[in-house]
């Protein structure tokens, strides 16, 4: 007799099951509904995965980006006896203005250099340069 496969939420997975970004009935310990943040709330402290709901972003992203490129998060802070930081919200809001702010200036930049006919900017060969480039800057008298 031939065994069908069975159905995708028949089957085992391997390895911890994966978890939902967000439960959809998540309730704190208290039995209260997490609350979203809200732009009026200057003062709240965020915890990592409202920093990420804020920006759009997993929490996980938030975590690397915290170690390995801390100029990509807003500034947090770390209270005594917590472990995870936390970000108040004014913080964050100002990061995002300024995030803003510079790409506006950057946009403006690229714009004029455009105009002026400087942009985009010729594309640097990468690696190693080919035997026949090699050849035609020894018989041209260039060192590379």
């Amino acid at each position: 007799m031939m065994e069908t496969c069975p159905a995708p939420e028949e089957r085992r997975r391997r390895g911890r099951p994966r978890k939902p970004l967000l439960p959809p009935d998540s309730t704190r310990e208290s039995g209260d509904p997490p609350r979203k943040a809200v732009w009026g709330d200057e003062d709240r402290l965020l915890t990592i995965d409202e920093v990420a709901d804020l920006l759009r972003v997993r929490p996980k992203t938030i975590h690397y980006n915290k170690s390995q490129h801390p100029e990509r998060v807003p500034p947090w802070i770390r209270l005594p006896g917590f472990r995870s930081p936390l970000w108040r919200l004014k913080d964050v809001r100002a990061w995002i203005e300024k995030g803003v702010a510079g790409g506006e200036a950057e946009r403006a930049k690229n714009e004029e250099m455009r105009q002026e006919g400087l942009y985009p900017f010729p594309k640097k060969k990468r690696g190693r340069p080919t035997k026949l480039e090699a050849l035609a800057a020894v018989k041209g008298g260039q060192a590379f």
